[in-house]
């Protein structure tokens, strides 16, 4: 029998060096995962911590972290722990650490016994990559810093008209991290912030909003990256130049319920105690809520010029602060909520057009914030915005630049509005002010204009 013979095909390619190829090129990779996505620490003052603590920053891009610890080691000897944290939102690649110490604690003892003593920061951070747990070990000498921002040439006029803006201008030095003012009444200001050689340039505009300012001063607190702090204290008079109205509001139970089915997307036959409540106390501070914090961020540049307009034709027929006491018809002797107004109804004809009150931004557009209906809400620049609720219609959009000739809308009864007008708001970084203060030209320059104008004749403007 013949045997045939094997051939070989010599078109076939040998894979052994792809296959070689494609293992280093994975070895690489895991190896580039594993040596160069780590953590990073750094201390947002450098090498620098105080007696109050410090702040740091850990960076973490494609990894996930467990947990860190940080010590501090006192002249090579004792080692302290002063920070300690094992949970982290890991959908954010940076997490803020704000490390603060106790005034009586043994660690700061040492510090303040021997101003000259050697400091060692050391930490331990537990993460995960793609592949592996991996951990990341460092330390480094550090200073501690006893010296605390400085503050100085407070400039203010030294008063406010109760629900008025009031101003402040001063310098700082330039460790300052965070500066701002407290009225007092549970409201922090923060500045627009201007470098000028070796200071810092800030403009604070502020409010005491429906009362005066309290016991008749602010407090401006100032903190630099190490966590040293300054408190100076301001006086501020409060001029009572109004007082405000107080009225019993009569609740029809028929008329009202349609207004609750309305706004909170329900069916009920007939409301009661606490159906009101729910829509007057519950949902009136959650779209109060929305609203501070939409009108709370800081634009540097000033967009509006001149005084604000007033609906055109328009009679006032709800004041700012307007204290309201609600009771049912058909139980007028029970007060079931008492709530403030802030800001002003304006009436004039039924679905009047509506335009800004000055020029701006438009930054929130909501055809059902609750019991505001329809609302535009305009950011002025310098922590100042106006809204216009109650709207039937809108005809602007989020991001439009808008003049006083810009038709934002017409005055309407959506939201718990029960004839045709327009409630207009005034926001000074999420405060309620008085809007009648804007009407007044000569106010406004004395209060906002002029301290403005010889801020930003300073240098050009940070964010601080």
């Amino acid at each position: 029998m013949k045997r045939s013979k094997r051939v070989f095909d010599k078109s076939k390619v040998n894979i052994f060096p792809f296959f070689v190829l494609i293992v280093v090129v994975v070895i690489c990779y895991v190896c580039y995962i594993q040596f160069f996505k780590v953590p990073k620490f750094s201390l947002n003052s450098e090498d620098k911590i105080s007696t109050a603590g410090f702040s740091a920053r850990l960076d973490s891009e494609d990894v996930s972290i467990e947990s860190i610890e940080i010590f501090l080691i006192v002249n090579n000897d004792k080692k302290f722990l002063i920070y300690s944290k094992n949970k982290f939102d890991n959908s954010k690649s940076t997490h803020d650490l704000d490390v603060g110490f106790n005034e009586n604690s043994e660690f700061i003892k040492y510090i303040k016994k021997a101003k000259d003593t050697e400091l060692t920061l050391t930490y331990n951070v537990q993460y995960k990559n793609k592949f592996f747990n991996s951990e990341l070990n460092d330390s480094y000498l550090i200073n501690v810093d006893f010296k605390p921002p400085e503050i100085s040439n407070i400039e203010t006029d030294g008063y406010v008209y109760l629900g008025g803006v009031g101003y402040i201008r001063l310098q700082s030095s330039l460790d300052v991290a965070k500066l701002y003012l407290d009225n007092g009444n549970g409201d922090l200001f923060y500045p627009i912030s201007n470098k000028k050689n070796d200071v810092i340039e800030h403009l604070i505009f502020f409010t005491c909003s429906n009362r005066p300012c309290n016991q008749n001063k602010v407090k401006i607190y100032a903190e630099d990256f190490a966590k040293n702090s300054t408190v100076v204290f301001k006086k501020i008079r409060t001029i009572k130049n109004k007082k405000w109205p107080k009225y019993l509001i009569k609740i029809d139970r028929e008329n009202f319920t349609d207004k609750y089915n309305e706004i909170l997307n329900s069916n009920i036959q007939i409301i009661n105690k606490n159906d009101f409540l729910r829509i007057n106390k519950v949902e009136r501070a959650l779209n109060e809520s929305k609203i501070k914090k939409l009108t709370t961020d800081i634009s540097l540049k000033k967009y509006f010029k001149g005084q604000f307009n007033q609906l055109a034709n328009s009679k006032v027929s709800s004041y700012f602060n307007e204290e309201r006491s609600y009771y049912f018809s058909d139980s007028k002797d029970e007060i079931i909520d008492i709530q403030l107004h802030w800001g002003y109804d304006l009436s004039s004809t039924q679905n009047a057009d509506v335009f800004p009150v000055n020029s701006g931004i438009v930054v929130h557009v909501d055809n059902s914030l609750g019991i505001y209906g329809s609302v535009v809400i305009i950011d002025h620049g310098l922590g100042f915005y106006s809204l216009y609720s109650h709207l039937d219609n809108i005809y602007v959009k989020k991001d439009e630049i808008v003049n006083k000739n810009t038709l934002i809308g017409l005055t309407g009864t959506t939201g718990m509005a029960f004839g045709d007008h327009l409630h207009l708001g005034i926001y000074l970084q999420g405060v309620p002010v008085d809007p009648v203060e804007f009407w007044d030209r000569k106010y406004l320059n004395l209060k906002i204009d002029e301290p403005y104008k010889i801020f930003s004749s300073k240098s050009s403007k940070v964010n601080n």
